[in-house]
């Protein structure tokens, strides 16, 4: 749906009068939002399609499950908007998180400890009633057949595929995936971390949350940071098992492979992100 700054400020003028007056302003639209800030301290998110409207009721419902639990700010809604006759789906105002994107601005290697007891603390629950999301925290074989064609494309016009990259993705596959199964963020990359001055300042974007493998999201060690020993260190604390580091390690291939592939024609930034994952993989 085209969502336009008119429809935006007539929801909020219809459901949040007390809102109606503060500045609207248009932020970005992603493959699944339109977003717009809204003053200088909240964000509106609405859903462009009926798939998008599906993960917005996820955030809605589970992110206020994880208020209070987790030491990384997220954005619970501040608002939930209702379906109107010009706009079909439910929507929020969530907190606005001042700083940039991960990708954009650096993370300091002493927020490792920060994110690791993220990961322990959200893996540490398993709902009954979570959703189930059939692309992420899944079985690695499910990616395998993609992942190759990239690796195989990727050899052709980058030096970063090595022998230990294919070598440590052969081992991910072969892998078992225990049957009990945590909550999960499900899209942990750089673009849903929010950061500012060397410290991650929120996780964003959380739509995919799901029960799955939590070694979907362990991933990101490899996205975030560059010093193998603060990696291992911190895998240490999480208690992880060589399975599920394996695992780990095959989903930051996922995430790097994908990254890089699709950014070299089109995404500078992608291509960074891709190029920064391979190169710390080929360093464990």
């Amino acid at each position: 749906m085209d969502v336009t700054e008119d429809i935006v400020k007539s929801l909020i003028e219809q459901q949040f009068g007390d809102m109606k007056n503060l500045p609207v302003r248009f932020l970005d639209s992603g493959a699944d939002n339109s977003n717009y800030l809204l003053g200088n301290k909240y964000l509106v998110r609405l859903p462009k399609d009926k798939d998008a409207a599906a993960l917005i009721n996820n955030e809605i419902k589970w992110l206020p499950y994880l208020q209070n639990k987790l030491n990384i700010d997220i954005p619970v809604p501040h608002r939930i908007g209702e379906p109107t006759d010009i706009f079909p789906w439910s929507w929020t105002i969530t907190p606005w998180f001042s700083g940039d994107t991960a990708d954009k601005s650096v993370v300091g290697n002493r927020e490792i400890s920060v994110v690791t007891a993220f990961l322990k603390t959200l893996h540490s629950y398993a709902p009954e009633d979570a959703p189930i999301n059939p692309y992420r925290g899944v079985a690695l074989t499910k990616k395998a057949d993609d992942v190759q064609k990239r690796i195989n494309r990727l050899k052709i016009r980058t030096d970063l595929i090595t022998d230990k990259i294919t070598e440590l993705w052969e081992t991910a596959i072969n892998e078992s995936v225990p049957e009990y199964k945590t909550l999960i963020h499900g899209d942990l990359h750089p673009k849903n971390i929010i950061a500012g001055n060397g410290e991650i300042k929120a996780i964003i974007d959380w739509g995919d949350i799901t029960t799955g493998d939590p070694a979907n999201d362990i991933a990101i060690l490899w996205m975030l940071f560059n010093d193998k020993t603060a990696i291992d260190n911190a895998l240490k604390h999480y208690g992880a098992s060589q399975s599920l580091i394996n695992r780990s390690i095959g989903w930051a291939i996922f995430f790097g492979t994908l990254f890089l592939d699709t950014g070299l024609d089109t995404n500078p930034q992608d291509t960074n992100i891709g190029h920064q994952i391979l190169i710390n993989l080929n360093k464990v």
